[in-house]
């Protein structure tokens, strides 16, 4: 991870002509089983393979376990970080907003009021609910390891179907766990203090 000024990560594409990034990952990868606290205007997806893992949200804490898959909003603070000792296989799929600018009305209806919601965190699929993302996040994989011309293509249709099935959750799925912040004023305020101590530290 690339962690620059107020914690923001500079997210490191695999592919130079879309900005999005899919790697399958181990807490074990990370010193003491712990990312960095950041946070980034990608919409970060992760897909639980095995073991579990705890993760940091705007102030909430929550568990993942073996097909948990997580939505993580755009600009949200957040971490993972092991429980109970457990090491933890996940996918993890960062995906810059602007891969879904190709229409600007569409961009306007369907992708600004989600994510610039300063009250949706993150939702979480439990019980299988992900199978779509499921099918989607392993075919995203797939064609990131191929090797032939315009894959780019392919890549990004993916992406749009990620979404149409992201999107359709949230506005169909009266049941979905949604994970609401009604502390954003507190996370801005902590953001200004990192900014603040790092300017002190500089001094």
């Amino acid at each position: 991870m690339y962690i620059i000024e107020n914690n923001l990560e500079v997210v490191e594409y695999e592919n130079l002509l879309l900005p999005i990034s899919i790697k399958i990952r181990e807490l074990i990868q990370y010193k003491n089983k712990r990312a960095l606290c950041h946070w980034h205007d990608d919409i970060e997806i992760i897909k639980i393979l095995s073991g579990s893992m705890n993760f940091y949200i705007n102030g909430e804490i929550f568990r993942l376990i073996k097909d948990d898959i997580l939505i993580v909003n755009s600009k949200q603070i957040h971490y993972g970080y092991e429980y109970n000792h457990d090491d933890c296989k996940f996918i993890c799929l960062m995906v810059n907003p602007s891969v879904l600018k190709i229409n600007k009305a569409m961009y306007q209806e369907y992708v600004i009021p989600i994510i610039e919601n300063n009250g949706l965190l993150a939702w979480c699929l439990k019980n299988n609910e992900g199978k779509q993302l499921d099918r989607i996040l392993f075919a995203l994989i797939d064609w990131q390891e191929k090797s032939c011309r315009a894959k780019e293509w392919r890549l990004l249709s993916l992406v749009y179907d990620l979404w149409y099935q992201i999107y359709n959750l949230i506005d169909n799925d009266k049941n979905l766990n949604l994970i609401k912040d009604d502390t954003s004023d507190d996370v801005n305020i902590f953001k200004q203090m990192v900014i603040f101590i790092k300017i002190i530290k500089k001094q």
